[in-house]
Formats: C-alpha cells, structure tokens, sequence
C-alpha cells in the first residue's frame, strides 16, 4: 500500500488527490508495470513467433536495457528450415543451385551466442554446417558463403527490431497515463505520514 501526506490522516483514492499529489504518486510508482520478471512477456512471444513464422525453431531470447552501453537484445535457436526461411524473404530461387541438398538436409543451419558478457544483436550468429562429403562447385561454395551471411544480417536486424519494440512497450507501460491506470484498477489506497507533516510521502 502507497502512501501520501494528506491532511488529518485521511485515506484516499487516487481520483482524490490534488494535481501535486496525483504527480508525485505517479512517480513514486513509476516501474509499477515493470517492477517483475515477466513484464515483457507479450513482446517475447510476439517477437518468437515471428521468428517462427519463418523457419526459426527453438527460440530463445534476452535483452538488457534501456540505459547503459551494451544494452541490446538478440536471440539463439536450435535450428532453421532454411527453405521456409527463404521462401519467406522471397530469396529462394536465387539459391536454386543449393536446393537439394537444403531439401534432404545435407546443409542445416542454427544461430549461437558468441559471448555471455551482453546480450545485443552482435552478441549472437547464424552458423550454417554442411555434411562433411559435400563437394561444393564454385558457385555454390559462393552461394553457401552468401547464404550464411543473409541468414547472420537477419538475426541482427531481428535483434534489433526486437529491442526497439521492448523499449517501445517499456517506455509505454511506464507513461505517466499507464502508471495511474494501473495505480487506479489496483484500487490504491493514499494515507498521511503523520511524522512529516506538509510533505508528499509515498
């Protein structure tokens, strides 16, 4: 339970308060809607399930943020479907001459962590292996080459956009509006600090 100085000890609602007082509450519980572990969960699962719309599977995601150098968000996955991935993109033609060997899995991809230190877009790549009998022309070593890298630049763009939508959803759910909805649907209480007389105390 919050509390503020009023007078005469009274206990109000927040509809009650003054214009000072309704500030001064709403900043004393600004980190209300993310003052716990799965405030952001709706922007992971959105941010996952685009990834597997398009061939990503066994997801995992993390981020840090929103103030520090390093801060970034990025994620790992077990592996790719590389033909839906393309396909997806509307790349897969271009790489016809590794369609076989994608379609029999004789070329597979997945996505690691590089470093543990942070968790930005460049802390994670794509790593594209093929079977070890595979005797590659000139074009398609080329192709194989390029196609890892396309799969790597979409990883940090994805890390990207997905920071970018947690700092989104961050900054909104820490808006003055959405800290007195929520003060307001708690049905929080304000009360007088009888010690300090004519100060606001939350």
């Amino acid at each position: 339970m919050a509390l503020i100085i009023l007078s005469e000890n009274t206990i109000m609602k927040f509809e009650e308060l003054n214009e000072q007082q309704q500030e001064d509450a709403i900043e004393k519980n600004r980190n209300i809607n993310v003052d716990f572990e799965e405030w952001h969960d709706f922007v992971k699962e959105d941010h996952h399930s685009k990834l597997e719309e398009v061939g990503f599977s066994g997801v995992e995601s993390a981020y840090s943020g929103f103030w520090s150098q390093g801060d970034g968000a990025s994620f790992t996955a077990n592996s790719l479907d590389i033909e839906k991935f393309l396909r997806a993109t509307k790349r897969w033609t271009y790489y016809r001459p590794l369609h076989e060997m994608i379609r029999i899995n004789e070329i597979w991809a997945k996505v690691v962590r590089t470093t543990h230190h942070y968790c930005h877009e460049n802390t994670t790549q794509a790593e594209l292996h093929g079977e070890h009998y595979l005797d590659l022309t000139t074009r398609q070593q080329t192709l194989y080459e390029e196609l890892e890298k396309e799969i790597d630049d979409y990883i940090t763009e994805a890390g990207k956009q997905y920071y970018r939508d947690l700092n989104t959803a961050y900054d909104d759910l820490t808006s003055d509006e959405q800290v007195k909805q929520t003060i307001i649907a708690n049905d929080m209480d304000f009360e007088e600090d009888p010690r300090e007389p004519g100060i606001n105390y939350l």
